[in-house]
């Protein structure tokens, strides 16, 4: 009862909200709020936002009169709501025609940055509405893991407070399997380790959840960790597209970072951290958080000479933050702090004044890498040592350690990152589907390894295949094949040198260097996973970012092929968007299916026009 009376309040709620922003802003000039006639990015932010919060209200109460529209079709149901979502698109590409005529550098700057709050609040609302199952005010229970290692924090220990069963330590190899069977009662996937349970996931997780339950006596779900950290995620990529657009691409309007903010968020892999969020999200999250916080503040430092110790100080406490939430990111975090150090030593107008930026970067990096080698040896006895060859973990797990990681994966992992298909079924909702893998779905060319420890069943899709704006990152070939054709004609051609590169170009290479690095240490592990890629599809929507910001600036003698160029780049942004809100209603643990079933049935029914 109190949750159909709160359910109502908040579907009451956010009708009169939607409606109220989308009346002020159509009003705005009668109402004396605005002093212009034309439509501004505030007047187009309300009327967009008011819409969405119509969209949830009727969302959630979609299962009391879905019945009425069974007299449409699916094709005129599809249409009305792409002219529905559609219309602020129209006006904000009008909006910046009209800029065009009468350009405003100040009024662009504030456009772009209410666009960029409006992009991340689209990303946080949906995200907040899919974690729980469409009812916005009630969630649904979720795992415990780094809410037990808080505790165990707080009392003193490295430990869980939970001692495992005596049957479990009496075992003379408890890490296999088989020798598990008939125990029951132990914590999965949890370290054992002379009589007590630890984890091999980063620390940060859990001194988090501490620091939450420091105010009183609250249960960190998981599902909470993951969350929080979409929400950083979605801002600070908000704060990054801004400040690049701003800083280095005022070519690129300011519409386009609507679109790219929550696909930042929203695409299939990063999404699939939201709808299925247990233990085993929360590090991959909370690392890609810090990673991107970490890109910006060492972005800003290369950018800004003033306040460069700050920026270089945050960016290397995020980062290892990033590798204390997941150690995958080291890679990466190596790769883009080299190319910060190689930045200073080119730029630095005072011989060895580099020396001093540097170790301002690096000093953090260092107290988190002496802080988690202490961790690891005051557990384990090696500074090294994580607690992974002592998990409890599934049948695939090699028995060998080394076996861990083989070079035998490699190619069947870059067919499953990058190109494994979907299952499309028009007939039936969602349409897009990732089955558990079988051995007949594996194509000829690929030779996976045939022996017991490579794990290849979970359902997972090509990043290629999934988000459809990842092929933009070869739009910078276009510049090369320019310039090759030059040479081959003899004419002339300008080759920068690495020390004249502006930052956004060290942007770009830390970004794709970072994709590369991380992609690079799933390919050589045992199994691949959907919610590992997000560990890549973070960093490769930066890289898209700039893409499209390089790619626009080469196109600016050419309005019309920038236009069309800029008009295809937001289209396929918003396919991977729409492929990833569909794919994710079917995740692996089907928790949206399970926890709402009346309002996932009337959404099959809406779509499936039957």
């Amino acid at each position: 009862m109190r949750f159909q009376r709160a359910k109502i309040i908040t579907e009451i709620g956010l009708a009169v909200l939607g409606a109220g922003m989308i009346l002020v802003a159509i009003f705005a000039y009668q109402l004396h709020i605005d002093h212009n006639q034309t439509w501004g990015t505030a007047r187009v932010a309300s009327a967009f936002l008011g819409g969405l919060a119509l969209l949830f209200s009727i969302l959630m109460t979609f299962s009391a009169w879905h019945r009425r529209l069974d007299g449409f079709s699916v094709i005129k149901k599809i249409v009305i709501a792409l002219i529905w979502v559609g219309a602020p698109l129209r006006w904000l590409w009008h909006r910046d025609e009209q800029e065009e005529q009468t350009p405003a550098p100040d009024r662009t700057a504030r456009n772009s940055a209410w666009l960029a709050v409006t992009g991340a609040g689209i990303a946080i609302l949906l995200s907040l509405w899919f974690i729980t199952s469409g009812r916005m005010v009630t969630w649904t229970p979720s795992t415990t893991y780094f809410d037990k290692l808080a505790d165990g924090f707080l009392a003193g220990k490295l430990s869980l407070l939970e001692t495992p069963p005596a049957a479990l330590v009496g075992l003379t190899d408890p890490y296999s399997y088989q020798n598990r069977r008939g125990i029951g009662d132990y914590i999965w996937d949890a370290s054992l380790y002379q009589g007590k349970y630890y984890y091999y996931w980063g620390p940060v997780p859990a001194l988090l959840a501490a620091g939450v339950k420091t105010f009183g006596p609250i249960v960190v779900q998981d599902q909470f960790l993951v969350m929080a950290a979409i929400i950083g995620l979605a801002i600070v990529l908000a704060a990054l597209f801004h400040w690049l657009r701003k800083t280095f691409f005022p070519a690129v309007p300011a519409w386009i970072i609507l679109i790219i903010i929550p696909m930042g968020v929203l695409n299939t892999p990063v999404f699939w951290l939201v709808n299925f969020p247990t233990v085993y999200e929360v590090p991959i999250a909370l690392g890609q958080f810090f990673l991107v916080l970490g890109l910006f503040a060492i972005l800003r430092g290369m950018a800004n000479e003033n306040l460069r110790l700050v920026w270089l100080t945050a960016a290397g406490f995020c980062w290892g933050a990033s590798i204390g939430s997941r150690a995958n990111n080291v890679t990466a975090i190596g790769w883009m702090t080299g190319l910060a150090i190689l930045y200073f030593m080119l730029k630095t107008k005072r011989k060895w004044a580099w020396v001093g930026e540097a170790a301002t970067l690096l000093v953090p990096l260092a107290i988190w890498g002496g802080g988690l080698a202490w961790y690891n040896y005051a557990r384990f006895g090696n500074i090294l040592e994580t607690g992974h060859r002592y998990q409890l973990s599934r049948p695939g797990l090699p028995v060998v350690f080394s076996q861990l990681f083989s070079f035998s994966y490699v190619l069947p992992n870059l067919y499953n990152l990058l190109a494994r298909p979907m299952v499309v079924n028009w007939q039936a909702f969602p349409f897009f589907f990732t089955p558990y893998i079988s051995n007949s779905m594996w194509p000829k060319l690929i030779f996976y390894p045939r022996n017991p420890n490579y794990y290849y069943t979970e359902p997972i899709a090509g990043i290629f295949v999934a988000i459809s704006a990842s092929w933009l990152i070869f739009l910078p070939v276009m510049a090369l094949i320019r310039d090759g054709w030059r040479w081959l004609h003899e004419q002339p051609v300008r080759l920068v040198k690495l020390r004249e590169w502006p930052v956004s170009t060290w942007a770009g290479w830390m970004a794709a260097g970072g994709v590369v690095c991380n992609l690079a240490v799933l390919t050589l592990f045992v199994t691949t996973s959907m919610r590992y890629e997000a560990d890549v599809t973070v960093l490769l929507t930066v890289l898209i970012g700039i893409c499209i910001g390089w790619t626009t600036a080469f196109l600016n003698a050419r309005p019309r092929l920038q236009k069309s160029f800029l008009w295809v780049s937001a289209a396929l942004c918003i396919l991977s968007i729409i492929i990833s809100l569909l794919i994710n209603f079917q995740n692996v643990g089907n928790i949206f299916v399970k926890s709402n079933p009346q309002l996932y049935s009337a959404i099959a029914h809406f779509f499936n026009g039957r």
